[in-house]
Order: structure tokens, then sequence, then C-alpha cells
């Protein structure tokens, strides 16, 4: 079989990747819904939560946030209050609802 050459990834342009350090990790946003499934947030929340512990290093940050300023209601009758405005996932990396 032929060798296939690798070649090195091409440079980043200037000013690429500026404004966030490695050491400020992922930004993760949730926006909960009305009767959203509690146990695939706190399952995702949790996966989160794990991997900064393994790796002793905030690789993610979240923050949560629902969609009606009361508290919102999950699947299981559990009431999240609100624990942040929609402006505030301005600065999220990736966004969940």
């Amino acid at each position: 079989m032929p060798r296939v050459p690798v070649e090195p990834p091409a440079p980043k342009p200037a000013g690429a990747g500026e404004g966030k350090s490695k050491k400020d990790g992922t930004r993760v946003g949730f926006i909960l819904l009305p009767d959203y499934s509690m146990i695939a947030f706190a399952n995702a929340v949790e996966t989160l939560r794990m991997a900064n512990y393994i790796s002793r290093r905030p690789l993610y940050q979240w923050t949560v946030v629902n969609a009606d300023p009361a508290a919102t209601v999950a699947s299981n009758g559990l009431a999240m209050t609100n624990a942040g405005s929609l402006s505030d996932l301005a600065g999220c990396d990736m966004i969940f609802v």
C-alpha cells in the first residue's frame, strides 16, 4: 500500500483565536423550556462536570437559563428557578435547547 504524505495543518490567520484562551474552556448554554426532560439535562451537565473533575481543570463552563422568567417545570414536576437571562448566553460556544 502506498504511503500518503501527511502535511502539517495550515497556520492560523492573524488574530484567530484571540479573546478566548485555553484556560477559559468551552462555554455551554442550556435553555430550559416547559416540560423539559430533567434526566437529559442532568446527564448533559454531569458529563461536563465529570470532564472537568477528571481533567482537574475547567474544560467546560455552563450557563442555564429559562425561556420563561419564572421557574420552569420539568416533565417530572421539579421546578428550576431562573438562573440567568438569555443575554447571558452571548458568550457561549454552543447552546442546547
